[in-house]
């Protein structure tokens, strides 16, 4: 179950991403996340995942509070996003890296 409540997220002080949002998700459910480029979708899932943090309101994903990013939790999702960092390592250094 993922519930988000009455969040706000910006980049800037001058725009908010997400003013009061607020989302209720069941587990054994489909959902989609549509949107124009910029809308938001990406940023949504970061902090769903606790990559991102909202300035006010809380999110929870599978009852853990998602900034803590609980062992528990990371072990039932996982957010790929389009670019990620890979520091300067060897194939076989990473895979060590990311295989524990």
């Amino acid at each position: 179950m993922i519930e988000i409540k009455s969040i706000e997220f910006a980049y800037s002080k001058k725009q908010k991403l997400f003013q009061d949002l607020n989302l209720s998700m069941q587990n054994g459910h489909i959902y989609g996340l549509l949107g124009k480029n910029g809308a938001g979708k990406t940023s949504l899932l970061k902090i769903l995942s606790g990559l991102r943090f909202p300035q006010k309101g809380s999110v929870e994903v599978l009852a853990y509070r998602a900034e803590f990013r609980k062992p528990e939790m990371l072990r039932e999702i996982y957010f790929l996003p389009e670019e990620i960092f890979t520091p300067m390592l060897k194939i076989r250094q990473l895979t060590n890296v990311y295989a524990s």
